[in-house]
C-alpha cells in the first residue's frame, strides 16, 4: 500500500511542487501558439494577396502606384506583427523553461507582461497602419 502511495500521490506531487509540470506544460502551450501565430499570418497574407488584385484593371495609373504603395506598407507592416507576436510567445515559453519556478503569483504576472506586450505590438501596428494611407488619399485629393 505504501509503494502504491508512493507512486500515484507523492512522486505526481514532487513534481507539482517542483514545478516541472508547469514549466514543461507552459513550454509547449507557448511554442505551439508562436507556430500557430506564424500559420495563421502566412495564411491571412496569402488570402490577402489573391484577392487585393483584382481590382486593378478598373483603377487610373495612379491610383493603381497609389494601392501597390499601400499594399506594400501594409504588407510589410502585417508580416512583422505577425512575426513579433510569434516571438514574443517563443522567448515566453523559452523563459517558463529556464526560469525557476516561483508559484503561481508569478505565472499570473508572466501573463500580464505578455499579454501587455501582445497589446502594443498590436496597437503599434495598427497605429502604423492607419498613418500611412493618408497621406496618399491627401495627395491624391489635391491633384
Amino acid at each position: 500500500m505504501k509503494a502504491l502511495y508512493e507512486k500515484f500521490i507523492v512522486k505526481p506531487l514532487g513534481l507539482i511542487d517542483s514545478g516541472d509540470v508547469f514549466k514543461k506544460g507552459f513550454f509547449f502551450i507557448f511554442k505551439l501558439l508562436a507556430i500557430a501565430i506564424w500559420v495563421v499570418g502566412i495564411v491571412n497574407i496569402i488570402m490577402a494577396l489573391g484577392s487585393y488584385f483584382k481590382f486593378y484593371g478598373q483603377m487610373d495609373a495612379f491610383l493603381v502606384v497609389r494601392s501597390i504603395i499601400v499594399f506594400i506598407v501594409t504588407f510589410v507592416l502585417s508580416l512583422a506583427a505577425y512575426a513579433v507576436m510569434g516571438f514574443i510567445f517563443w522567448k515566453s515559453g523559452d523563459d517558463f523553461k529556464s526560469n525557476e519556478y516561483n508559484g503561481i503569483a508569478l505565472i499570473a504576472s508572466k501573463f500580464i507582461k505578455i499579454v501587455g506586450q501582445l497589446s502594443a505590438v498590436i496597437l503599434i501596428v495598427l497605429g502604423l497602419n492607419n498613418f500611412f494611407p493618408p497621406f496618399l488619399w491627401v495627395y491624391h485629393l489635391h491633384l
